[in-house]
């Protein structure tokens, strides 16, 4: 009887065990999948290329984009959005994210801290922060909040 409750101590603990590092690869892969999110939507604003940066946000009625004076509702809302206070290359720069922060906080749901600075010459560089809830979808993983401000005080930048 000895052995038998040894073998069940044994098998759970190794069962435990095998919970915990699945959990932590999930949450790595899950953090490298967001950020590859990130990365794309950066090399598409880089290209000048509005709607392939909108790839990385949720094709849905209910994204919300929040700026400091406004908020937009819908995929299509925040592209025209985009288009509009972004028409050419010179206005657009060239962005970089910083100081990102990914926060896995279920299998399907994450929260992604960070700055921005969009390089632009000859127009004046802009910055700022971000908030971003991001959800797993079966395409993958999908900006479905994102919450953007400027350093500077009266000036929107989205990120």
């Amino acid at each position: 009887m000895l052995w038998l409750k040894i073998y069940h101590q044994r098998t759970l603990v190794l069962g435990c065990m095998a919970l915990l590092l699945s959990t932590g690869c999930t949450s790595s892969t899950a953090e490298q999948n967001i950020k590859d999110v990130l990365n794309d939507q950066t090399a598409a604003w880089n290209r000048g290329d509005i709607e392939d940066f909108m790839l990385g946000y949720w094709q849905s009625d209910e994204l919300t984009f929040e700026a400091p004076d406004s908020v937009t509702k819908g995929w299509q809302a925040t592209l025209e959005r985009y288009q509009r206070r972004y028409p050419n290359r010179a206005v657009m720069g060239t962005l970089a994210f910083s100081n990102l922060v990914v926060d896995v906080t279920a299998d399907d749901e994450a929260t992604v801290t960070g700055r921005f600075h969009l390089e632009r010459d000859p127009l004046p560089d802009a910055s700022g922060h971000f908030v971003l809830t991001l959800r797993r979808f079966v395409e993958g993983w999908r900006i479905v909040r994102d919450r953007t401000w400027s350093d500077l005080e009266n000036e929107e930048v989205e990120s």
